[in-house]
């Protein structure tokens, strides 16, 4: 079962209403109108509210927060970024690593995937290869959200061509090809008992407003910021 624990919870009093009621005398001669009113109680909307921390980092995404950590992709200048993880209650760094936005073109949102997989809660991203020149070539990282430690180290040395992984069935999922696997791009996902990348279909519902897939063709130099 999938479940995420925000590090606050808001609860919110609502006033009581005012009521109007008639009411007649017996004989029906008179009738006066009783109104009942009340006073509404502070709300917690009314209250201020208390920053737990915060930092100078230029986000990329919406923060994700799940078990307790908080998780967003941050520029680090130069059209680069990286996902960095932050204990969502103190604010405390616990990793980053630099990541690809892949086959995603410039000006599309990026996603923050979680999927729990053997109880442990992981995140997925597209780690850099370092003799690409490009940010579309990568390999698929599957990581603690904790500790940033990878599930399945072996990935790092399968070389990818694809878009970001996403969430699909309890698992990731991505379209793009394998170096010296695959002819074309195809549909895959994240066989969970072994970290290898099946050929299977992507869950387009967990894609909804993201950019179609690129042609392979002419995509040399892709970017992805807000």
């Amino acid at each position: 079962m999938r479940s995420r624990t925000l590090s606050a919870a808001m609860a919110t009093a609502f006033g009581l209403v005012a009521l109007t009621a008639c009411s007649g005398s017996e004989n029906g001669s008179d009738s006066s109108m009783e109104t009942a009113t009340a006073t509404a109680e502070p709300s917690a909307w009314d209250e201020p509210v208390e920053v737990l921390w915060a930092n100078d980092e230029e986000l990329m995404s919406e923060f994700e927060v799940v078990d307790g950590v908080a998780l967003a992709y941050v520029s680090i200048g130069n059209q680069e970024e990286s996902v960095v993880a932050w204990d969502a209650t103190t604010g405390d760094e616990l990793w980053r690593e630099q990541a690809i936005p892949g086959t995603r073109p410039t000006g599309v949102e990026h996603g923050i995937p979680a999927v729990e997989i053997d109880g442990m809660w992981t995140t997925a991203f597209l780690d850099r290869h370092e003799d690409t020149p490009n940010n579309t070539w990568g390999h698929l990282a599957v990581v603690d959200v904790h500790t940033g430690m990878s599930k399945w180290p072996e990935q790092g040395n399968q070389l990818l061509w694809s878009d970001r992984p996403s969430e699909c069935d309890d698992t990731y999922c991505l379209t793009g090809l394998i170096w010296e696997v695959d002819d074309e791009a195809i549909a895959k996902h994240l066989d969970i008992e072994s970290g290898a990348l099946e050929d299977g279909p992507h869950d387009e519902a967990d894609n909804a407003g993201e950019a179609p897939f690129l042609p392979r063709e002419g995509s040399s130099s892709a970017n992805t910021s807000l």
